[in-house]
């Protein structure tokens, strides 16, 4: 028997990194300390684990400020990235935007004034 040619076989994980490549960013909820994964796709994921902090120019720079929620407290957080001299710090904050002022509506400066 003779082989005339040879093919590559690659596995499950191989095509999915193929077709879609990503990465993935690890970091943990300020309140209940469950880890949040994101999927970070860009033309060079490979599949590895990063985590937010420390996270090397090469992933920070396909990061950008993105909503996050944690489907275990069911908190939705903000990430919001600050570049200073080539190195990307990144904080987790929570997002306050659909929730009822609370406190703030006591203080005359919150009140709207109309001329």
């Amino acid at each position: 028997m003779k082989i005339n040619k040879t093919h590559a076989v690659f596995n499950m994980l191989h095509n999915k990194n193929k077709n879609k490549p990503y990465d993935i960013v690890r970091m943990y909820c300020r309140y209940c300390q469950e880890k949040l994964d994101i999927h970070l796709y860009h033309a060079l994921g490979t599949l590895e684990h990063y985590q937010l902090v420390n996270l090397p120019e090469k992933i920070a720079k396909h990061l950008d400020t993105r909503k996050i929620e944690c489907t275990h407290c069911n908190r939705n957080f903000v990430l919001e990235k600050s570049t200073q001299d080539k190195k990307s710090d990144f904080t987790l904050k929570l997002d306050c935007s659909n929730m009822s002022h609370g406190m703030e509506s006591w203080y005359e400066d919150a009140i709207p004034k109309y001329s």
